[in-house]
């Protein structure tokens, strides 16, 4: 999976399957229980091309080998074994992607309820306060996906205008805080300048806003039990070892590929579930980051967008569509 492919390729099968580059693999490739169980698997069917672990036995028509040694593996007991993985696995994947959309389903409403925020303060606010307003709210949105930002986040935020240089090291130091905080300045700000019907609206909306971001970091907060991740991992690892011994007890020559496809597998979707586990850390490179950086490019646009329509009232606007109206007009 990669940030830069939004949408999948449903009609052709043969592009999705051959752009290995934007999917898992490379991950996979890079972790070394891949090497170490491909290595057992190719030595033992080598071995056992040369003739070892082959018991031979006296038959009526000469010397025959027996390929179902003492040495060997029931396959009936590998089925069962690979089955019981398959179905752990895949209960853990699906767990795992529930997880994953409701982050992003809060993600989306969180941001909704920024952009309605930046609206509403650029309708009711003078052009400096509601410039504050919102990057006040963008910024405690932004911070309450990432836990302790990198440096590379705060510079993202200091060259979009969303942060200053001198609250950097402060809000670094308040820790989650900070998010109450700049709420806090917000409504403190919107009180002294707004009242009524409108103040109420706004504060609604910063509600809405603050239950999303709370229910994201405790979802955040949601640690995987050490004992379900420990039971899951030994049941592959062990199934993976009987696999690579077993199934290299073979005379043919697709063995080698075949456990290499089954090892792929398994680790390719141990490292999808690590995905979709945590989608909003700095590494990931699921859809959760590009939404990220949609949002802050549009807060960014609505924060230091500025018109010359309001202080000519719109004489400019009137005129370049009297020249040229709109078909509805017509």
């Amino acid at each position: 999976m990669d940030s830069n492919k939004d949408d999948v390729d449903v009609e052709g099968l043969f592009p999705v399957v051959l752009d290995l580059w934007s999917s898992s693999l490379p991950r996979v490739f890079q972790r070394s229980e891949l090497r170490f169980f491909c290595g057992i698997h190719l030595a033992t069917w080598g071995a056992f091309q040369e003739g070892w672990f082959q018991q031979k036995r006296e038959a009526d028509r000469g010397i025959d080998f027996d390929l179902g040694s003492i040495l060997s593996v029931d396959w009936v007991d590998l089925k069962m074994l690979t089955m019981i993985s398959t179905v752990l696995l895949s209960f853990y994947v699906h767990q795992c992607f529930r997880r994953y959309q409701l982050i992003c389903t809060l993600t989306m409403r969180m941001f909704s309820s920024v952009h309605d925020i930046a609206f509403q303060a650029r309708l009711f606010l003078d052009t400096k306060k509601s410039r504050l307003c919102s990057r006040w709210v963008t910024l405690a949105a932004l911070l309450s996906l990432a836990t302790g930002p990198s440096t590379r986040a705060w510079r993202k935020l200091l060259a979009h205008g969303l942060v200053r240089r001198v609250e950097v090291e402060p809000l670094r130091r308040m820790g989650e805080a900070r998010g109450w905080l700049l709420l806090q300045e917000t409504v403190e700000l919107l009180h002294q300048e707004v009242s009524g019907k409108v103040l109420s609206e706004m504060i609604s909306r910063i509600l809405a806003f603050r239950d999303c971001q709370q229910e994201i970091l405790e979802t955040k907060r949601l640690s995987l039990p050490f004992t379900y991740h420990h039971l899951l991992t030994v049941v592959i690892m062990v199934n993976l070892s009987l696999l690579s011994y077993g199934s290299a007890l073979s005379t043919t020559c697709l063995a080698p590929p075949i456990f290499f496809l089954v090892a792929i597998f398994f680790f390719g979707m141990m490292e999808v579930s690590v995905q979709l586990w945590d989608p909003l850390s700095d590494e990931s490179s699921l859809p959760v980051q590009r939404l990220t950086q949609e949002f802050l490019w549009s807060m960014h646009a609505l924060i230091y967008y500025e018109h010359d329509g309001p202080d000519e009232k719109w004489q400019s606007d009137l005129r370049e569509e009297s020249s040229a109206p709109c078909a509805f007009l017509l």
